[in-house]
């Protein structure tokens, strides 16, 4: 991933999934594979696995670092529909 290798990176990190035994392991492996998406402009596979790393863990904290990560450009925040909030709340993150 460090090397701009996304491909390589998403089919390690996607083998990774299976192997994992916590959701904490599985999230950091699902934003990763998401990270790697977005480097390759693949907007909707990354928006994908940002939501199901959403949905792995529902608490608060995670979500809303999750959700950060996943912003590409603040001022397009309203187009990710992961969270729901205005222009100027998301110029605080």
């Amino acid at each position: 991933m460090y090397y701009s290798k996304w491909d390589v990176a998403i089919e390690i990190l996607t083998k990774h999934l299976n192997l994992c035994k916590w959701d904490l392991e599985k999230n950091a492996s699902m934003r990763f594979i998401a990270r790697c998406y977005k480097y390759k402009k693949c907007i909707k596979e990354a928006r994908d696995w940002y939501q199901k790393a959403i949905d792995l863990l529902s608490n608060l904290t995670n979500y809303m670092t999750v959700a950060s990560e996943s912003i590409f450009d603040r001022t397009k925040i309203a187009k990710l529909d992961l969270v729901k909030i205005s222009e100027s709340e998301a110029l605080l993150l």
